[in-house]
């Protein structure tokens, strides 16, 4: 199943609206922390394989909720968070029977503050995006770790980025 970035109309029905998704992520989110979900919200950008909301919680913590068609391997952020600290995510898998019969898989991860990176280039000079873009890459190469990814390119990347590039959708 692809999700589309501008219509909810392949999210079952108890999540094909963003209150609906909003409603279920201010729920989790509070069942799952023991505080109060004050409000809940999406990103300006959605993902293409998954809904995400943005909860703050009573104590004004950010957590994110991410809704997805399929389970995703939970394993790689923890390595990454391992290895490169608090830029990545912690995860965790929210368990829901009522979205699991829905085939929708729930996950909470805690908020990481800043811009994305397509907000912080947005109208910024060459200079600045260099700069980022330095940091960027200071960041990624540190994620190397010993072993063979030959079967992840394979297997996961380069079936992701050839969608991407097929895709019609300008925001993608």
């Amino acid at each position: 199943m692809v999700i589309s970035v501008d219509t909810n109309a392949d999210m079952p029905r108890c999540l094909n609206t963003e209150p609906k998704q909003a409603k279920k992520a201010k729920q989790l989110a509070q069942l799952h922390s023991g505080i109060l979900a004050k409000k809940a919200q999406g990103p300006r950008i959605q993902g293409c394989f998954s809904r995400t909301m943005l909860v703050t919680l009573q104590d004004g913590k950010e957590v994110v909720i991410q809704f997805r068609p399929e389970p995703l391997d939970i394993g790689p952020f923890k390595i990454a968070r391992q290895s490169l600290g608090q830029v990545v995510p912690e995860i965790e898998r929210l368990k829901d029977e009522e979205l699991e019969r829905e085939q929708i898989w729930a996950y909470w991860m805690n908020c990481i503050p800043g811009k994305t990176w397509s907000d912080g280039i947005r109208g910024a000079s060459p200079k600045v995006i260099v700069t980022i873009n330095k940091s960027l890459g200071s960041i990624l190469s540190q994620g190397c770790i010993e072993g063979n990814s030959a079967n992840v390119v394979d297997r996961t990347l380069r079936p992701h980025l050839e969608m991407l590039v097929s895709s019609q959708k300008s925001e993608i």
